[in-house]
């Protein structure tokens, strides 16, 4: 599987774990609405960036 399916994959497995009980928002008076909006792009951009976020890295307290 190369890089583009991988990522296509985990995309479809990412949506479907969304729900409206668990969202994130941009304040509308966010200084920095685009830096923020990237952020988000780049955390589900794939699996590793995700899991970065979420449980920090590995083998570190």
């Amino acid at each position: 599987m190369d890089e583009r399916s991988n990522e296509a994959s985990w995309r479809k497995r990412r949506a479907g774990v969304r729900s409206f009980a668990n969202f994130i928002a941009i304040p509308k008076a966010s200084k920095n609405k685009e830096r923020a909006m990237m952020f988000l792009d780049w955390v589900n951009a794939n699996e590793e960036n995700y899991t970065l976020v979420e449980h920090g890295v590995e083998g570190t307290d």
